[in-house]
């Protein structure tokens, strides 16, 4: 639970600052986050920057041994966190994050995961078996989940943590699916060895795609249906947030999800100009995904100037986060997704009922 205790001037523009990493370099993320109460939302905006700020050692342009002395520089300010820094950091990113975790039950170890899968980023390591991809989800993905979990609260962490696991290995592996091409560029392949090779599919980094696409669309869609089993297990943590809670990761997990529909649905096509293989659906697929976000941006900025007509800015959130709610529920059954969890959500946003009344002008309770 949060403390009480208000955070100095310099926290909180440590805090502005880590916002707005999130804002310009995670749109996804930041319109999740934005459905959380401000303390909350600050010190998510703190895990993500710190997160950023690893992941852009592991992706950044520097030679190899410049990135690992790096990435064991940045576990270093982890460890110093960790361990209760004797004056506040200096950087801005570490002390929000040192305040975030005076406030909030954060597993900053986790981060410890995240950096040991950026180090094989690093190395190019492949992985022969799913078994081995697995294991890098849930380091890299997995232990953002456990993170993000340490803020929105549960009532049992020990159940809790293995579902927002489970997530992060599906958002993950859609990110997989998604930056297969991109990936190849930098020289990296994430597929499993077994799984190309049980379709017949060689890929090398720093390759091109196979001339032949068919054994490449096999390969990504029993990919794909398989992310859609670990949304199905990931999304059984949403019943254990509160509802706010659960209107962040979902609309996060919302928009993965759609994605990931559309990319289920590859077509491969040729460019008879330059011979190269354009993943139609891919492109379509982030089309997708930037109108879904753009669409979001609308609601926000409608629910806005309902809210400064009517309703005070806590209602406000609550309204749009029951708007993300029912999205997030349609794109469950639109993913064929028919169980507890869906029901789960549905019940999530009823809480929020009264907030239509409110959008009408009368009296928001409390």
């Amino acid at each position: 639970m949060s403390t009480t205790q208000p955070a100095s001037p310099q926290v909180l523009a440590a805090y502005e600052h880590c916002e707005q990493v999130t804002k310009t370099q995670a749109r996804n993320f930041s319109y999740g986050i934005a459905l959380l109460p401000a303390d909350k939302r600050r010190a998510l905006s703190a895990v993500y920057a710190f997160a950023r700020r690893v992941d852009d050692i592991g992706d950044g342009d520097l030679p190899a041994a410049d990135k690992v002395a790096a990435l064991t520089a940045a576990r270093a300010d982890l460890a110093g966190l960790a361990d209760g820094p004797a004056t506040p950091p200096a950087d801005l990113v570490l002390l929000a994050l040192a305040d975030a975790a005076r406030r909030f039950p954060i597993p900053l170890a986790a981060f410890g995961e995240l950096i040991d899968g950026c180090e094989a980023d690093v190395r190019g390591t492949r992985y022969q078996t799913f078994d081995e991809l697995e294991g890098y989800c849930r380091r890299v993905a997995g232990a953002i989940g456990r993170l993000s979990l340490g803020v929105f609260g549960a009532a049992d962490f020990a159940e809790a943590a293995p579902r927002a696991d489970e997530l992060g290995v599906a958002l993950q592996l859609t990110n997989i699916i998604r930056d297969i091409r991109e990936d190849l560029g930098t020289g990296r392949v994430y597929l499993p060895a077994d799984d190309l090779a049980r379709f017949g599919v060689t890929l090398e980094p720093g390759g091109e795609l196979p001339a032949d696409p068919a054994g490449l669309e096999q390969v990504i869609r029993f990919e794909a249906d398989r992310a859609r089993t670990w949304y199905a297990a990931g999304l059984r943590l949403m019943p254990m947030l509160d509802w706010r809670s659960a209107a962040s990761a979902g609309a996060m997990a919302g928009i993965y999800l759609r994605l990931l529909g559309h990319m289920r649905m590859l077509l491969v096509t040729v460019d008879l100009q330059t011979g190269q293989h354009l993943f139609a659906q891919f492109i379509f697929a982030k089309h997708v995904a930037d109108g879904f976000r753009d669409h979001l941006l609308r609601v926000f900025r409608h629910q806005t100037a309902v809210r400064r007509q009517f309703v005070p800015a806590r209602v406000h959130r609550m309204a749009v986060g029951k708007l993300l709610l029912q999205l997030f529920a349609g794109e469950l059954h639109a993913r064929g997704i028919q169980n507890n969890n869906k029901v789960a959500l549905i019940q999530i946003g009823r809480k929020s009922g009264f907030v239509l009344a409110a959008q009408q002008g009368r009296h928001a309770g409390r």
